[in-house]
């Protein structure tokens, strides 16, 4: 859409409607993820050796998925506001723009970093967890006493 080209408040509803959609998919698809990771990790201790390190290792497949999924919310959300900035503009509106009050002003004051936050750690708790069945699978003394030594 132009910016010459002048917006249907009709439209205007279904761009905010669709932009409140994508927000509270996205925090169902993390919803999810934090579900998956912890079935993740159960499966993985209720079976473990080279079959909890193929769970995790499945698992930590579905999580990076479930991130393209993230990140095309993401570009959806951001696509919806443009329009709907496009609609503030042209109708003069006195308040601030949409993406003014979707973006924070600091990232704490974002929900965009704590999904960043819980994949990062979903991941590295994945890998560790993978490598541990996988030392113990493979039976290799030396670091199985290390690691035994380490948390007892």
């Amino acid at each position: 859409m132009s910016r010459n080209q002048d917006v249907d408040p009709e439209m205007y509803q279904a761009f905010v409607s669709f932009w409140t959609h994508q927000d509270r998919l996205m925090w169902s698809r993390v919803t999810w993820a934090i579900a998956i990771e912890a079935a993740i990790i159960v499966g993985s201790f209720a079976k473990p050796g080279m079959l909890g390190f193929f769970l995790i290792m499945f698992g930590t497949i579905i999580l990076c998925l479930l991130w393209g999924l993230f990140k095309k919310d993401g570009r959806d959300q951001q696509n919806a506001l443009s329009i709907i900035d496009l609609f503030h503009e042209q109708k003069g509106f006195p308040f601030p723009k949409a993406r003014v009050l979707s973006e924070a002003r600091c990232m704490w004051e974002s929900g965009a970093w704590l999904i960043k936050v819980i994949a990062i750690l979903a991941l590295v708790i994945n890998i560790f967890l993978g490598l541990a069945h996988l030392i113990f699978w493979l039976d290799i003394d030396l670091i199985k006493k290390v690691i035994t030594t380490m948390f007892t």
